[in-house]
């Protein structure tokens, strides 16, 4: 009897809400326009982060191709010095037979560039890619 009791209050229910006599649920204008807002904010929070550490990895790559250009340099000075003419390379090409890939590393950065110097060591023109 019990189920019976509540199967007509639903019933009575379902077609209160049809005729229109009862209050719709749903959600007002200014809550949605607020959780799109809210959304909007953190969209934005996400896609500034994302560039952040978009260039603190391109910095961190430069970095790492700044070291192992004077690891090379290091290996092209022993050789130079085993020959007896102990000096370091000028040109960044003269270090690709000391590396393990075949092209010369280089900046991700399009502006930046990497240079080696005669004293055995490298660095990029960019100043936040400085060791």
């Amino acid at each position: 009897m019990a189920n019976l009791d509540c199967i007509l209050k639903t019933a009575k229910r379902r077609s209160a809400s049809m005729d229109g006599t009862k209050d719709q649920d749903g959600f007002s204008l200014i809550e949605l326009i607020l959780t799109i807002l809210i959304i909007g904010l953190l969209a934005m929070v996400a896609t500034a982060r994302y560039i952040n550490l978009s260039q603190a990895a391109k910095t961190a790559v430069c970095k790492t191709n700044q070291m192992s250009l004077e690891s090379a340099q290091r290996l092209y000075y022993a050789k130079n010095a085993m020959e007896g003419t102990a000096s370091y390379a000028s040109d960044i090409n003269d270090l690709i037979p000391y590396m393990s890939s075949t092209t010369p590393v280089a900046c991700p950065e399009p502006a930046g560039q990497l240079q080696v110097f005669s004293d055995g060591t490298a660095t990029c023109v960019l100043a936040r890619h400085k060791r």
